[in-house]
């Protein structure tokens, strides 16, 4: 889970995205996704 993890931040930050724009062109609620990103495991 890790390299995912690692891959959604890289990939935000190459396009300057923040994790709002994330979520919405990813269809993923932005609760999850920030769950995600904080929280290890």
């Amino acid at each position: 889970m890790g390299w995912v993890k690692f891959g959604i931040r890289e990939l935000a930050a190459e396009n300057g995205w923040n994790l709002t724009e994330v979520s919405d062109g990813s269809g993923v609620h932005y609760s999850t996704l920030k769950n995600y990103l904080v929280h290890p495991g």
